[in-house]
């Protein structure tokens, strides 16, 4: 009798804890993109260290960006009368030759990183990568995780402005 109750606590025990270990691991690396941790698991060393270079220098890219705007341009950016499309309009018209050549050297830099890393992975890691992005859009958690990133975006401009 007193192994029944014991038995029965513990899978009763067992029981309530899976939804909490199944959570904790869900998204992997923290960052609340579920099947990330995965693909970054099978990269190597130097394909996660091209990634966070890239990952910085587009940090301070758009920084010096942010540097180079003006007293007027940076009203328009925090206008909230105007939509976002209308915000960035508004904004592309009022950039100097300056701020717009540092746009395109900007977007030119991203593009050739993007190349690199791309010339870097393997098929094999290419296919994987497909595979997760297929998972995540053909399911609700793929529309709960593109909800995820603009509240985190959102989050992320109200704490800048």
């Amino acid at each position: 009798m007193k192994s029944i109750k014991f038995f029965t606590v513990l899978v009763v025990t067992l029981i309530m804890s899976l939804p909490n270990s199944f959570a904790q691991n869900n998204n992997g690396n923290g960052n609340g993109v579920k099947g990330n941790s995965e693909v970054m698991q099978n990269l190597t060393q130097e394909q996660k260290e091209m990634l966070q270079a890239q990952k910085q220098l587009l940090k301070e890219n758009r920084e010096a960006f942010k540097a180079s705007l003006n007293e007027a341009q940076l009203a328009i950016l925090n206008d909230a009368n105007l939509t976002r499309e209308e915000r960035q309009a508004a904004l592309m018209q009022s950039l100097s030759e300056e701020q717009m050549s540092l746009l395109a050297q900007n977007k030119e830099i991203a593009q050739q990183n993007k190349q690199m890393f791309r010339a870097s992975i393997s098929t094999e890691q290419r296919q994987q990568i497909r595979s997760k992005l297929r998972e995540n859009r053909s399911t609700q958690d793929g529309n709960e995780l593109r909800e995820t990133v603009r509240e985190q975006r959102k989050q992320r401009r109200n704490k800048s402005n």
